[in-house]
C-alpha cells in the first residue's frame, strides 16, 4: 500500500524513483538510514554470531552507529553539497573515467553482498515461522519477491515511507522478543548454567577478541562514508543540514538493537544447542507466546525488508547513472525522463534476481558481510582527501588505489596465508592509505575541485 501511494511522489521521473526527488527532511533520512542499518545482518546475523561467540556480537550495531555518527559529523552534509547521484560519479567528475568504471564494479559488488544476505536472513525467518510451508530456499525466494516488488513500484520513496513503519515495528518486536526469550529461558542465571563452559558467553569481548571488534568499528567507520546505499540516503535529503541531523538521529535508533538480538541468540544456545546457528533467533522466538512470536518475527522481517529495498534501489542507481546515462552523455545524447525511469525499474528486477542467486551460495551472514564491506576503504580514503585536502589529490591516484583495494579482498578470500591480521580491514588501510598518499606525491596531474562551502 505504501509503495502504491509512493507512485504519485515519484512524479514519473528517475530522480524521484532513485533519490526521492532530493526532498527528504531529517526524520525521513533518520528512518531510512536506521532501516538500512537494522537488516537481517543486524538481527538474525547478530543472533547467529552470538549463538557461536556470545554477547560481543552485539557490538556490530554499535559499530554501525559509530560509523553513522562519523558520517553525520564529517560526511553527510559534504555529500549533499556536491550534488551528485553516486560515488563513482564523484570519481568520474574529479578523477578519471577508468576510476569511475572500476568504482561502479566494486560498489556493485559491495551492495550485492549486503543485498544477498538480506535474502538469506529473510529465508531463515520464514522457514522457522512456517516450516510446513517454507524451506530456507523458498523463504529466500518469497523474500526476494517482496523486496523487488516494493522497490519496483515505489522506488526510494516507498523505501523511506515504509521504513517509518518498519523501524517502529522493529523496535517493538525486538524489545518484546528479548523479554520473552529471557522469560522462556528462565532468566540470565539459568541461561548461563546451561551454556558450554569453555566460553563466557556474557563477556563483552572474549568470544571475538579486541582485534576483531576493533576491526568491526573500522569497517563501519569506513563503510558509512562511501557505500552507495548509505551515501544515497544523504543525497536524498532536502539540504546538507537535514542530511547531517538525519544521520545523527539514526545513531540513537540503531545502536542498542544489536545487544537485544545477541541476547536472544545466547538464550537460543542454552535451549537449543544443536540447531543451525542461522536459525537461532527465529527458532527461540517461535517457542514463545504466539502473539509475542508474531510481533517479534514481524519486526525481524520488517528489518529485512527495510534494508533490502534501499540496497536494490542503490544498485539500480549505479547502473542507470554511471553506465547508461554516462554512456549516452558521452555520445552527446540526453536520456528522456520516462526512459530513465523505465530502465531503473528493469534494473531493480534484474538485480533482485542476481541477489537471489548469490543468496543461495552464501554461508555465515555477518562474516560474509564484514569482508564485503572492506571494499569501501579505498573509496573512503579518496572521498576524505577530495573533500578536505583537494589540492593534494592527483587524478590517476584514484584508479590504482581502488584496484589495489579490490585485489586485497580477492587475495584475502582465496589465499589464507595472506590473513596475517585479525581482519581484512586492517590490511586494506595499511596498504591503500599509504599508496594513495605516495601516488599523490609522485603524480603531476591535480584534480580540479573547489570544495563546496
Amino acid at each position: 500500500m505504501v509503495s502504491i501511494v509512493s507512485i504519485r511522489l515519484v512524479k514519473n521521473e528517475a530522480l524521484g524513483f532513485l533519490l526521492a526527488g532530493r526532498a527528504w527532511p531529517w526524520y525521513m533520512v533518520a528512518f531510512m538510514l536506521t532501516g538500512l542499518a537494522i537488516g537481517g545482518a543486524s538481527t538474525v546475523g547478530t543472533a547467529q554470531m552470538a549463538f557461536e561467540s556470545g554477547l560481543p556480537a552485539g557490538w556490530y550495531n554499535v559499530a554501525w552507529g559509530f560509523g553513522a555518527l562519523l558520517m553525520g559529523i564529517f560526511g553527510a552534509s559534504q555529500w549533499r553539497r556536491i550534488g551528485i547521484s553516486t560515488v563513482p560519479e564523484m570519481l568520474g567528475k574529479y578523477y578519471t573515467a577508468s576510476s569511475r568504471v572500476l568504482g561502479v564494479i566494486l560498489q556493485f559488488m559491495i551492495i550485492m553482498t549486503v543485498t544477498c544476505l538480506q535474502f538469506v536472513a529473510g529465508g531463515a525467518l520464514l522457514s522457522a515461522m512456517l516450516p510446513d510451508y517454507f524451506s530456507l530456499f523458498s523463504g529466500m525466494l518469497l523474500t526476494a519477491i517482496v523486496f523487488v516488488g516494493i522497490a519496483l513500484v515505489g522506488g526510494f520513496w516507498a523505501g523511506g515511507l515504509s521504513n517509518v513503519l518498519n523501524v517502529m515495528i522493529i523496535w517493538i518486536g525486538i524489545t518484546v522478543g528479548m523479554m520473552a526469550c529471557w522469560s522462556l529461558a528462565g532468566g540470565t542465571e539459568v541461561i548461563i548454567s546451561r551454556l558450554p563452559r569453555e566460553l563466557d558467553y556474557f563477556n563483552l569481548v572474549q568470544g571475538l577478541g579486541w582485534g576483531v571488534l576493533l576491526g568491526w568499528f573500522i569497517v563501519m567507520a569506513t563503510m558509512t562514508f562511501t557505500m552507495q546505499g548509505v551515501v544515497q540516503v544523504s543525497l536524498a535529503a532536502r539540504s546538507p543540514g537535514h542530511a547531517k541531523w538525519g544521520f545523527l538521529t539514526a545513531v540513537i535508533l540503531m545502536a542498542p538493537l544489536g545487544f537485544f538480538s545477541a541476547y536472544m541468540g545466547i538464550a537460543a544456545k542454552s535451549l537449543y544447542p544443536d540447531i543451525a546457528s542461522v536459525k537461532a533467533l527465529p527458532t527461540i522466538i517461535m517457542n514463545t507466546n504466539p502473539i509475542v512470536a508474531g510481533l517479534t518475527l514481524s519486526g525481524l522481517w520488517a528489518a529485512d525488508i527495510s534494508t533490502g529495498v534501499a540496497l536494490l534501489i542503490s544498485s539500480a542507481t549505479l547502473i542507470e547513472k554511471d553506465i547508461y546515462e554516462w554512456f549516452m552523455e558521452n555520445r552527446g545524447l540526453i536520456v528522456p525522463r520516462e526512459r530513465a525511469l523505465r530502465l531503473s525499474r528493469y534494473l531493480v528486477l534484474i538485480i533482485g534476481m542476481i541477489g537471489f542467486y548469490m543468496a543461495v551460495k552464501a554461508a555465515s551472514i555477518l562474516n560474509t558481510l564484514l569482508i564485503g564491506l572492506t571494499l569501501c576503504t579505498p573509496f573512503t580514503i579518496i572521498f576524505l582527501f577530495t573533500t578536505f585536502l583537494p589540492g593534494f589529490c592527483k587524478k590517476a591516484a584514484a584508479f590504482w588505489t581502488i584496484l589495489v583495494g579490490g585485489l586485497i579482498v580477492v587475495l584475502w578470500l582465496l589465499f589464507p596465508t595472506v590473513r596475517i591480521l585479525p581482519h581484512a580491514i586492517y590490511l586494506e588501510w595499511l596498504v591503500t592509505l599509504p599508496l594513495f598518499i605516495i601516488l599523490c606525491l609522485i603524480l603531476k596531474d591535480p584534480i580540479k575541485l573547489k570544495v563546496p562551502s
